[in-house]
């Protein structure tokens, strides 16, 4: 659970990127880029690291071990994407389903960008398609079904967010719940890690 602490520490770094210059960064280029203006402003020599996907950006310090910061690009895509994940988070707690994502809460609106905290998770890509191909190969046994090992890859590459989710969780109403809020896109980089239980680490889907 996210602490006052960690809440004020994730606020002063965001106040301290923003007075650098990060809303005006992602207001002009979006996705391209954001980790070299980290660089070329020596943001990694002061403990930041950032990753940039397609629809935001996840940004880490060293002051906080636990958490990541979220905030969504708005250029070029067509909608802010760390306040849908947000939201959608907030929904799988009133369905009782938080269990299945990590803790994400608004941090507020600094120079008019919305920005967000989210646990962190351990991302490993390799150690996520292992688990998928066990799971799916345990699934087979336990039915007595023949199959091809070889094969499963090809499965596993095939199947639908939903189909990724019962086979991870086993639980339908998440599967419902991912369907009903167009959340896809669940490849392997989606997944993490938290305390050695597997989670959906992003959760906004994509749609451009």
């Amino acid at each position: 659970m996210l602490t006052d602490y960690e809440r004020e520490v994730a606020i002063t770094l965001v106040e301290a990127l923003c007075e650098y210059g990060l809303t005006d960064h992602l207001a002009q280029y979006g996705e391209h880029g954001t980790e070299n203006w980290f660089f070329d402003n020596n943001l990694r020599d002061a403990d930041f690291w950032a990753f940039s996907g397609a629809t935001k950006v996840c940004i880490g310090h060293s002051d906080l071990c636990d958490w990541v910061i979220k905030v969504g690009y708005t250029e070029n895509v067509k909608k802010d994407y760390a306040a849908y994940e947000y939201n959608v988070y907030c929904m799988a707690e009133e369905a009782g389903l938080a269990r299945y994502f990590p803790e994400t809460r608004y941090l507020g609106e600094f120079y008019g960008r919305p920005f967000y905290i989210q646990q962190k998770a351990e991302c490993d890509e390799d150690q996520v398609t292992s688990d998928w191909y066990e799971r799916l190969r345990d699934q087979y046994d336990e039915d007595g079904e023949e199959y091809d090992p070889d094969c499963l890859w090809d499965e596993i590459d095939c199947m639908e967010a939903e189909d990724k989710a019962r086979l991870c969780f086993g639980d339908e109403g998440l599967c419902n719940f991912l369907w009903e809020h167009q959340v896809g896109d669940l490849h392997e980089g989606n997944f993490g890690y938290i305390r050695g239980y597997l989670v959906i680490v992003d959760f906004s889907g994509y749609c451009g």
